[in-house]
């Protein structure tokens, strides 16, 4: 596979994973607007909510795994960064998920 393809392939996994966190805090706004009786639903917070919730932070974590070894297969986190920093939201969020040394 290319670096161009590993590059292709990492944004692809960010995205999907910005997507996950969307899904997530939404979620998270609902059961909220729930609790606080905002908003009302057949039960009070259906257990379903609960579920999914948990869910989709499972699958953040696994694709939080996913990205960092995407990254590690590209090479330095540093100069990945700095060759993807055009690309805007892609390029904070990869730097959000970057764990480099101090």
């Amino acid at each position: 596979m290319e670096l161009t393809d590993n590059k292709q392939a990492l944004k692809g996994l960010v995205e999907t994973s910005a997507s996950l966190e969307k899904a997530r805090v939404g979620l998270g706004n609902r059961i909220s607007a729930l609790e606080r009786g905002v908003d009302v639903a057949t039960e009070n917070i259906p257990p379903i909510y609960g579920e999914i919730a948990l869910a989709l932070e499972a699958l953040e974590d696994l694709i939080d795994v996913a990205i960092e070894d995407a990254i590690y297969k590209l090479g330095n986190p540093n100069s990945i960064y700095g060759e993807l920093y055009p690309l805007g939201e892609f390029a904070g969020r990869l730097k959000e998920l970057i764990d480099t040394p101090d």
